[in-house]
């Protein structure tokens, strides 16, 4: 059964209060592991076109499809698309008119949303929203800081198990929400 989602004044309510908690923290660093081989190759259809993206990745798309889910089932109004290359820059375009380009010589690999074979757009609405908020998020590690926000969560793992505080995620709860956190 799904619970109540929460309004953006709620959600913006549950941050400030983790973020409120005094309860001292400890950081764990998690180990860099390398894989000697190539990750499988996989295929999926564009959800936007229906062209066969033909992409590798070590379980990305499955573990976001998978926290995705999780979202949904706490009552979340909330979906992930899949987007070839093609698609995607649309939406990029569309979504982040002012953004670099991976061609533009001062592209930032840090700040600026980067593309791939496969990629994700997610749906994101709070309660009493109308319209979706909509982001390019292709890191499973900004789905697992949300989700920790949305199940009131103070922390929580990254791919490489080391952990996260979600009130130092702000921007990354901004840009995958639209919500404005001001902690």
């Amino acid at each position: 059964m799904a619970k109540k989602p929460l309004s953006k004044e709620e959600l913006v309510a549950r941050l400030k209060a983790i973020a409120a908690d005094e309860t001292p923290r400890e950081r764990e660093i998690g180990a860099m592991c390398y894989s000697i081989m190539s990750p499988p190759e996989k295929h999926i259809n564009c959800d936007m076109c229906g062209e066969d993206i033909c992409y590798s990745d070590w379980n990305t798309h499955d573990t976001i499809t998978e926290i995705v889910e999780k979202m949904a089932a706490l009552g979340y109004d909330v979906k992930v698309e899949t987007a070839c290359h093609s698609c995607a820059e649309k939406v990029k375009k569309e979504l982040y008119p002012d953004m670099k380009s991976e061609d533009d010589e001062d592209f930032d690999w840090e700040k600026d949303i980067w593309l791939s074979d496969i990629n994700h757009i997610f749906f994101f609405k709070a309660l009493g929203e109308t319209e979706y908020h909509r982001a390019i998020a292709n890191y499973k590690d900004s789905y697992r800081s949300l989700l920790a926000l949305l199940q009131n969560k103070p922390m929580y793992y990254d791919s490489h198990d080391g952990n996260h505080y979600i009130d130092e995620e702000k921007d990354t709860l901004e840009f995958m929400t639209g919500i404005k956190f001001d902690i």
